[in-house]
């Protein structure tokens, strides 16, 4: 049986656009029966968002223990999106402002950018989109942030990175 690639997507800052732009794109482009989209985020920013703009799109959840274990992926199933709840790995109650640079904003996004290069360490995904953030939100948890590309280059421990867009232009 052939592996399903499993891509990770993170929700970019609560408070900002990149929620949003996740839904839209997930309403617009659906996974193929040939992967797997796994949202990483929190699940009281997605609720707040459908409340406020009436976006929505459906997750199947997946229990933040069971990501742990690379034969969970075998299981997931082709065409589908899921959704990894991190705020319950947090310390705090993973607060959060729209519109606001706060530091809750920057821990949440901290934290699914944390989870997706770790299971894309443990080979649990294999490959990691990421919605917008908010730098200075996460520079009030992280003062060395510098960005995406190169958090993730550290976590990987290689020093050549590229960062990609994509356009339809």
């Amino acid at each position: 049986m052939a592996k399903i690639p499993v891509i990770a997507i993170t929700m970019g800052d609560p408070g900002g656009i990149g929620p949003e732009i996740l839904v839209k794109a997930l309403e617009k482009e659906k996974p193929s029966s040939h992967c797997v989209y796994l949202v990483i985020g929190a699940r009281q920013v997605f609720e707040t968002l459908r409340q406020k703009t009436g976006l929505f799109v459906s997750f199947k959840n997946m229990d933040s223990e069971e990501s742990r274990f690379g034969t969970r992926r075998l299981s997931l199933t082709g065409g589908r999106s899921y959704f990894l709840d991190i705020s319950k790995e947090l310390p705090g109650p993973g607060a959060f402002k729209i519109g606001k640079l706060y530091r809750g904003n920057g821990e949440l996004a901290l934290a699914a950018i944390k989870k997706a290069a770790s299971l894309a360490g443990q080979g649990i995904v294999d490959a990691i989109v990421t919605a917008p953030v908010n730098k200075a939100a996460i520079r009030l948890v992280n003062k060395k942030f510098i960005g995406h590309t190169e958090f993730l280059a550290q976590k990987a421990g290689v020093r050549r990175v590229a960062m990609m867009f994509v356009s339809p232009r």
